[in-house]
Formats: structure tokens, sequence, C-alpha cells
């Protein structure tokens, strides 16, 4: 992307903002490919929008592997750090970051990143090569002081032998958190689960594609996101996007999900479904019971969680009605995905 081109993006979207109220601020990404490699422009185009008074509230962010974070750079981001963050992506154990991008763990500057934004979250992806190593990596990260969240790698095909292999790795990060005593927990374990027990008939849009995020291409074409534009997609898509409502939770729901328990809490690629199925709306089936897995074993960490806090006082109203829904979604999930209910039962 061209330095004009930017500045035309960024006063359209500061305009954007200051003639609404939806929301109530605005986030700039930088992303590839890896951006870094574009590091002067990156810092041309930041220090020309903090250096005008726009009238609305911003940040910007870098999404990279940390790989071109040298000296040179990390001084620039320290000293701008309260206007511009990095989010950076650590897969686990160094094996498992090797495996999924071609670099050790060791070479990044995590500790860094952490020390500049002590709470940033690392992104973990999941790949069927690294999917052995997953509670490993995330009790080793989780356990040095580093807040992770893992997300299943988008494309990949997730059979029946992966889906077992997840189960034991998820019995092995509920069994450690609710026995080791002391040290962090895991904050993904705590993630809500109120959305399955809304009566909402419309499956929810899980993410922002389109609406509340869009993305620029090099040339400042709009697109929902990375995904649909030429050079990931395959091909110039925009002729079909101009017919697609975005906005619209319809066109985004799988007619074949509508009964599923775990519908508004499953999560998909709709610019992948596109392009590999030919509709935004129909989902990977693949994944199915590694969402189911994922969902189940957090609803049994915090089942076991709520019983041991019941053990020690009583428990307030919202946390009894948590306790009543995770208890439900363990007795759904668990004979679906054929796994013992008592297996679930770490807290007696």
């Amino acid at each position: 992307m061209s330095f004009d081109t930017a500045c035309k993006i960024i006063k359209s979207e500061m305009q954007f903002m200051r003639g609404t109220t939806l929301y109530e601020r605005i986030d700039f990404r930088f992303f590839g490919g890896e951006p870094l490699m574009q590091f002067l422009l990156i810092r041309d185009i930041c220090e020309w929008t903090w250096a005008r008074d726009w009238g609305v509230r911003y940040h910007f962010y870098v999404i990279t592997n940390g790989t071109l974070l040298d000296s040179e750079r990390q001084k620039w981001f320290e000293s701008n750090k309260k206007r511009i963050t990095i989010d950076l992506s650590v897969d686990g154990l160094d094996v498992m970051h090797r495996t999924n991008r071609g670099c050790s763990v060791r070479s990044l500057p995590i500790d860094w990143v952490k020390k500049n934004w002590p709470s940033s979250r690392y992104k973990m992806t999941i790949s069927s090569k690294t999917l052995s190593s997953f509670a490993d990596g995330v009790i080793s990260l989780v356990g040095q002081g580093y807040d992770i969240s893992s997300a299943l790698a988008i494309g990949e095909h997730w059979s029946d032998e992966t889906a077992r292999e997840y189960a034991c790795q998820w019995q092995k990060i509920l069994k450690y958190y609710l026995t080791v005593t002391g040290g962090t927990v895991w904050k993904q374990l705590f993630k809500s689960i109120d959305s399955l027990f809304s009566n909402q008939k419309v499956q929810d849009k899980c993410c922002g594609a389109g609406d509340s995020a869009i993305t620029y291409d090099i040339d400042g074409e709009i697109y929902p996101c990375v995904i649909f534009t030429p050079l990931v997609f395959g091909r110039d898509i925009r002729p079909d996007l101009a017919n697609i409502q975005f906005t619209n939770p319809d066109v985004f729901a799988d007619e074949t999900c509508q009964d599923c328990f775990i519908r508004n809490m499953c999560k998909t690629c709709y610019g992948f479904n596109l392009q590999m199925r030919g509709k935004l709306s129909e989902r990977d089936k693949s994944a199915c019971k590694m969402y189911q897995l994922e969902i189940l074993y957090i609803a049994a960490f915090q089942m076991n969680y709520i019983k041991r806090l019941s053990q020690k006082r009583t428990l307030s109203v919202l946390e009894h009605t948590r306790l009543i829904r995770v208890g439900k979604i363990c007795d759904v999930l668990s004979p679906i995905l054929d796994i013992n209910r008592d297996m679930l039962q770490i807290v007696k």
C-alpha cells in the first residue's frame, strides 16, 4: 500500500467515526503476510495520524509473527506503546511453533511484548500436526504468565482420529487446572456459555466481517475481510460481494446447523466457506466434533470449578444458574461425543 492510499483511508474512516454513534472507537490493524516487512511505511502512517487531532478515539495494532522485531523497531514500538499494540502469534511449545511457522519460540521477543503490553493475549493456532502437544503448550505458556487464546486452524480436515486426540488434550487440561493448586488458570476455561441458552431464532454471526470489521487491500479497495481479497481468494469476487448484505444474519446461517445445540458458540470462516463450498453459510462439518469437544470441556471445567466453590461458601444466584447450565451442556454433549459423563466429574 502507498502512503497516500493509507492516509486517504484513515481520513475516510475518521470522518465516518465523527458521524456515527454506532461505535466507541476505531481500531486500525496492520497485517499481511508479515506487516513488519513494511515497518517504515507503518511508522510513517502512524506518525502522520498521531500528528493530527481527529476528535475520535482510535488505536493501532500490528498483527505479527515477531521475527522482524529487531532492537530498532522494538525501541520505536516501546516509545509509542500507548498508541500502538503488538499482537503476537505464539503457537505453544517450541516444537509446535516451529512446525506451524518455521521458527523457534525462543527467537521471539515474547517477554518484551508482555512487558510493554501486559494484557496482550497471544494467539495459538492448533494444526493437525501440533494437536498432540496442545495441552502441554497451553500449560507451559500460561504457567509462564502468558495469556493464550487458542483456535483451530482454518482449512484443516478434522477426522474422528483428530477428535479423539483433541478430547484427550482437553481432558489433560481439565485435570491439570482442577488438581494442581496455585498458579494462574487458563482464562479460556472461563469462557461464557450463555449464548447457548438464548432464545434467538437466527444463528449468531461469529465475526464482524463486512460490518463492524472491513479490510482495505493495498490498492484501497474494500473487502469484508482478508480472505475475500483477490490475493487470498484466488480471484476477484467483488461482483459477488456486491449482492451480499453483510448486516443480514440470515445470509450467514447454515440451515443444517439450525437445531445444533452449540450453534451460537460454533466458529467458522465465511470467506473459506465461500471459497471451498460456494456458500458463505455452508460450514466445514469435519470441524463439528472439534468445536463440540471444546465447549464440552469448557463447560465441564466450569461445572467442577463452581462445585468446588460450593464446598467453601454459598453460591450466588448467577453461579447457581451457571452450574445448572454447564451441567446441561455436559448432559447434552457427552452422549453425542460418546464420552463417559463420569470422566468429566473431577470434583466430587
